[in-house]
Formats: structure tokens, sequence, C-alpha cells
């Protein structure tokens, strides 16, 4: 249970983080957000870290905070 709730605390801080790049450039792509929300991420990890953006993406846009 542990564990579950440390991940969960982190997906939610990333996606106040990516909630906050959204904001900020509106207009942007997953390609100009990535850095800007993943910037404590290796760029190497980038492509696997698109995949999770563009699902924090998808799930903020349709407003489901569950």
């Amino acid at each position: 249970p542990q564990a579950i709730a440390h991940l969960k605390a982190h997906r939610l801080k990333r996606e106040a983080k990516i909630l906050a790049v959204l904001q900020a450039h509106p207009n942007g792509t997953l390609d100009d957000w990535l850095p800007l929300a993943y910037d404590d991420v290796a760029p190497s990890l980038w492509p696997i870290a698109k995949r999770s953006l563009l699902a924090h993406v998808n799930r903020i846009k349709q407003g489901d905070t569950t």
C-alpha cells in the first residue's frame, strides 16, 4: 500500500506540472511541452516520457480527475 501511495503521489505531482505547462503554453505540441514537463528526466528517456505525457494530456483534456 505504501508503494502504491508513493506512485500515485508522484503521478499526481507530475500531472500538476503538466497542467501548468499546458496553461502556460496552450498552443504547444507534445514536443514543445515534453522538455518543460519532464525537465527532471534525462533526454534519453523522453521517448518513453512522451507516451506518459500524451496519457496525461488526454486525461486533463477529458477532465478525468479520478
